[in-house]
């Protein structure tokens, strides 16, 4: 999927590939000067009818199907979200050398991307496709643009971890409003859309924290995270086409879907290996 709006380039509809491309532009420079620093935007037109989007995987179990049944359309999603985001966050937090940390920002960050899609403009079981808009700005990490906030990868990992955190709760509560009412909150639905792109941007930004921390100001830091915002869309379309699935946060919350077994199958090394295992060994609750 390619739908982040750069500054750079025009609107294309296709491209060779046979992707549907999503990428517009500001129009004048004043409007650029404006939200240079501010947000970059997800595009609704998203044009894929390949049809392989994560879908879960059907049970064996009697009781894991009995509880299936009692799940209300879209209710189920949510909460594999919710476990997708909480894996994340220890697999990010569990990363103790950069090799590990930016291979994981690399997979979390589309993930992510792909997710805040799907939660304005998807249309799956329990969606309401906005079809209001044309684009939705997404807030960018601006505490990185500044030079003087001297942000450390720590502090910006620590960052993503809570935010994550927060994202969690969120798509719960939208499971229990679901269950409920047998519709989503749009209002948690535009909550979880900005607060995932917004996670993606930062992510983005922490796989390629070295080269962006050494730039000293904010011109050239936002103009460099917007270029790891759209290196993050096209890594999307990258996974898509190595795994066959466009990589979701609900799909890490199941270990055999495309997206989890890619992850444990290119892991570059064996503390990795063992922050995405301990991971997925501790129980969710």
């Amino acid at each position: 999927m390619e739908y982040i709006k750069t500054l750079q380039q025009p609107v294309l509809e296709t491209d060779s590939s046979g992707f549907g491309t999503l990428i517009s532009i500001k129009s004048t420079a004043q409007e650029r000067d404006e939200e240079h620093f501010k947000v970059f935007d997800i595009s609704r037109n998203l044009q894929v009818d390949d049809g392989n989007h994560y879908v879960p995987h059907l049970a064996n179990d009697p009781q894991l199907i009995a509880k299936r049944r009692l799940a209300k359309p879209g209710e189920r999603m949510q909460r594999q979200q919710r476990a997708g985001l909480l894996l994340g966050v220890r697999m990010l937090m569990g990363s103790v050398e950069p090799e590990s940390t930016n291979y994981l920002a690399n997979v979390l960050s589309s993930a992510m991307l792909n997710s805040a899609w799907y939660e304005r403009f998807g249309s799956g079981r329990g969606a309401r496709t906005d079809k209001t808009v044309m684009r939705s700005p997404v807030e960018m990490p601006r505490q990185f643009i500044d030079p003087e906030e001297n942000l450390q990868e720590y502090q910006l990992k620590e960052i993503i971890a809570r935010q994550m955190v927060d994202l969690s709760n969120v798509a719960e509560t939208q499971a229990g409003v679901i269950n409920n009412i047998r519709v989503r909150s749009d209002n948690l639905a535009a909550h979880l859309h900005k607060g995932m792109g917004y996670v993606s941007g930062c992510l983005s930004a922490l796989r390629d924290y070295e080269e962006i921390a050494l730039l000293t100001n904010k011109v050239a830091r936002a103009e460099r995270i917007r270029e790891a915002i759209m290196q993050t869309d096209r890594n999307a379309r990258v996974l898509y086409a190595t795994t066959g699935q466009h990589p979701s946060i609900a799909a890490l919350a199941e270990p055999l879907s495309n997206t989890t077994v890619h992850l444990r199958k290119t892991a570059p090394t064996k503390t990795t290996e063992a922050a995405i295992e301990f991971a997925y060994a501790r129980p969710m609750t």
